[in-house]
């Protein structure tokens, strides 16, 4: 096991630069999903250089915005940041900040996250941030997930910021799927959100990647307890290959 002291930074922040493939398809699920929705407040928890800015730029979206968000822990990349919300002359501000201490002080106001969480493993968080961890987790009721990875808690505490109805769009690693420390977040999306859809692709796809990904969209909205999910495939293998499966409360792997 490595050390914190021997992993670069970049590592730890747990970045990799959003691929404009990945981030123009999410922001086509999100306008799907918005309807034609205007005066937006959108979410960036882990905005790097801005990637998803420039794409809300490139989907025509600058319009429909009332104000951006986007947070991000490095201050060389906030600054980057905020240089391309003012060169695409989108509204809103880039926070220098560490978004496990920024959430503390912000509540569900938001229509749309777009996001790519930070992959850090455990052993690279610090104390502070576990334990912040730890009280988002049992605030949402999954206790006993949020140190095995940042990309969990900082994914819940984002979509526990968007209003009812609110739309979002993620990049996840592709253990969301199967992985046992994900169990919880996928059982409490269950009961969280609606209108759920994932798009997958060929492992090695993206070789600047440093782990498999997946694009997984939704619109938080409380479902009635005991209701079955049906959640939307799309597996872009040599073409896209689509279909559609029930998930009950409380299921396994997905």
């Amino acid at each position: 096991m490595r050390t914190r002291e021997e992993v670069s930074d970049e590592k730890l922040r747990g970045g990799f630069y959003s691929p404009d493939v990945l981030v123009d398809l999410c922001l086509a699920r999100s306008r799907a999903l918005l309807g034609g929705r205007t005066g937006l407040r959108v979410l960036e928890p882990s905005a790097g250089d801005g990637a998803f800015l420039r794409g809300l730029a490139r989907a025509g979206l600058a319009k429909d915005l009332a104000h951006v968000e986007a947070v991000e822990v490095l201050e060389e990349e906030a600054m980057k940041a905020s240089r391309t919300l003012g060169d695409l002359n989108l509204p809103g501000r880039a926070v220098h900040a560490n978004v496990l201490r920024w959430a503390e002080d912000h509540g569900a106001d938001f229509d749309l996250v777009l996001a790519n969480p930070p992959y850090v493993r455990f052993q690279f968080i610090s104390d502070e941030d576990k334990q912040r961890a730890r009280s988002i987790s049992a605030e949402l009721g999954t206790a006993g997930t949020a140190v095995s990875n940042l990309w969990i808690p900082v994914f819940l505490l984002a979509l526990a910021r968007l209003r009812e109805g609110g739309a979002f769009s993620v990049i996840l690693p592709t253990e969301f799927l199967t992985g046992i420390s994900a169990n919880a977040v996928r059982n409490w999306l269950l009961g969280n959100t609606t209108d759920l859809t994932i798009d997958l692709f060929k492992p090695g796809t993206f070789p600047a990647v440093l782990q498999e990904v997946l694009i997984l969209s939704g619109r938080a909205s409380r479902r009635p307890a005991g209701e079955v999910a049906t959640i939307d495939f799309h597996d872009h293998n040599g073409g896209t290959h689509s279909w559609s499966h029930r998930v009950a409360p409380a299921a396994g792997t997905w």
